[in-house]
């Protein structure tokens, strides 16, 4: 509830006040979605009848490594003797289609018997990298009527490993996740040193009010929810290498500080593209454009829609992370949304660059540009060229690769607006025109129109 009063607290003085609440309170949501990512430490109840219904119960899925792998199962009863199948990902589809049980069975490449309360299972010589599926089968499902069965309920716990750098199978990390835990430690790590060397001399800008104290506030407030959530990941994560199961708390928590930081980046670049001073430590002239202006309506609504589309994306997918596949329509809506603003922003961009004649103010421009499309194109392009690499090799390379782009991005325009601090200082004393500026007067006048 803490959370939340603050979130609210920090939209209520914003133009987009509305959606921008109802974007954070369904954020809040992902907060209660608890056990529903497929965990590589599957946990749960399991009732027989159903699964020989069903021709199988499928528990998890698991990218194992080239090498070996291992299987662990645990259950509260000896009564509800049964198999778990593992089937790789190439013969996954024939699975599905066919009704026949038996044939089922025998596309099975693995078969784990569940014998006694616990077991372990070594599966050996893997040539390359495949995801399998671990489905749970009754004794004798095909050989016998379901409704001639009895009804057993049992409690199982199923972990798979991976072999760990020295060659022990004790690695709960999926083949497609590999990596992450160092990524994001090293990640946090660099915020927390860039944080340690350039927070004294930032808070010392930030106290003078200068011309550019609204848009540094923005983007060090950005570049902190984007690092706390790089935080979280990391204990999740931690906590994952130890159990499968992790920190859903730390995991929903760094999906919505890195979707807060979506929005805040998003409002910030399109706020100054659509003509926010940064002559005035101030911004009633912002307000007004958004609150008068007929595109920034426009914008601000695709904006908001798009972060609803991203939230609801988290709600309803069987598993978490901070960078979806985007294979859902609400996914592919997104992305679409997304890449409207790219071109919207461009637009109203280049209608500033054109009537302007001072070389210096171009390349301003020029480099603000550049870096506000490599935020804002990074996520699609990388997808896009994620999909030409193997299946778990994609989540790596939209993980890496989007939060470098968008790292990098962050602190290029930190380096663009404090580069120009002593020219905006002596704009503003002088009174004259500013990059990106929009007098009220002018834009009272435009708005008229």
């Amino acid at each position: 509830m803490q959370l939340a009063w603050t979130l609210t607290k920090c939209t209520e003085n914003s133009p987009w006040f509305l959606p921008g609440k109802f974007i954070i309170s369904l954020a809040l949501g992902v907060l209660h979605l608890q056990g529903r990512a497929i965990a590589k430490s599957a946990r749960g109840v399991m009732d027989t009848i159903s699964a020989a219904q069903t021709h199988g119960h499928v528990i998890t899925e698991f990218c194992f490594s080239v090498g070996s792998g291992r299987v662990f199962y645990k259950i509260n009863t000896t009564e509800a003797p049964g198999q778990l199948y593992l089937y790789p990902d190439d013969v996954w589809p024939q699975v599905i289609s066919l009704e026949d049980c038996t044939q089922k069975i025998k596309l099975a490449q693995h078969r784990v018997d569940l014998i006694g309360r616990e077991g372990n299972f070594s599966m050996l010589h893997f040539d390359k990298q495949v995801f399998w599926r671990a489905v749970y089968s009754p004794e004798n499902m095909c050989n016998i009527d379901p409704k001639q069965m009895q009804t057993v309920y049992f409690q199982y716990h199923i972990q798979l490993f991976n072999a760990d750098s020295h060659g022990v199978l004790s690695n709960q990390f999926s083949c497609e996740d590999t990596g992450l835990l160092g990524f994001y430690e090293i990640l946090a790590f660099l915020y927390f040193v860039i944080g340690c060397m350039c927070a004294p001399s930032l808070l010392e800008t930030l106290k003078k009010q200068g011309p550019m104290h609204d848009v540094l506030s923005m983007l060090t407030k950005v570049l902190c929810l984007q690092a706390f959530g790089a935080l979280c990941m990391f204990i999740h994560l931690h906590y994952y290498s130890f159990d499968g199961e992790g920190s859903v708390l730390a995991e929903n928590l760094a999906e919505l500080l890195e979707i807060c930081a979506q929005f805040g980046m998003l409002y910030m670049m399109l706020s100054l593209a659509l003509g926010w001073t940064l002559s005035t430590s101030k911004t009633e002239v912002n307000s007004k454009v958004w609150r008068t202006s007929p595109h920034a309506k426009v914008v601000g609504c695709l904006a908001a829609f798009q972060g609803i589309c991203i939230i609801l994306e988290q709600l309803f997918s069987s598993s978490h992370s901070m960078y979806h596949s985007h294979q859902s329509i609400l996914g592919i809506l997104a992305l679409i949304l997304r890449t409207v603003l790219a071109i919207l922003f461009a637009h109203y961009l280049y209608q500033v660059v054109s009537k302007e004649r001072s070389v210096l103010r171009k390349v301003f421009y020029k480099s603000f540009a550049t870096y506000c499309f490599v935020w804002f194109l990074a996520y699609p392009v990388i997808l896009l060229l994620a999909m030409f690499l193997a299946e778990e090799m994609q989540k790596r390379a939209l993980v890496f690769g989007v939060t470098v782009a968008q790292s990098i991005a962050v602190i290029k325009l930190y380096r663009l607006f404090l580069s120009r601090s002593l020219y905006w200082e002596i704009s503003a004393l002088s009174a004259a025109s500013l990059p990106l500026r929009l007098d009220i007067k002018n834009f009272e006048n435009k708005s008229k129109k």
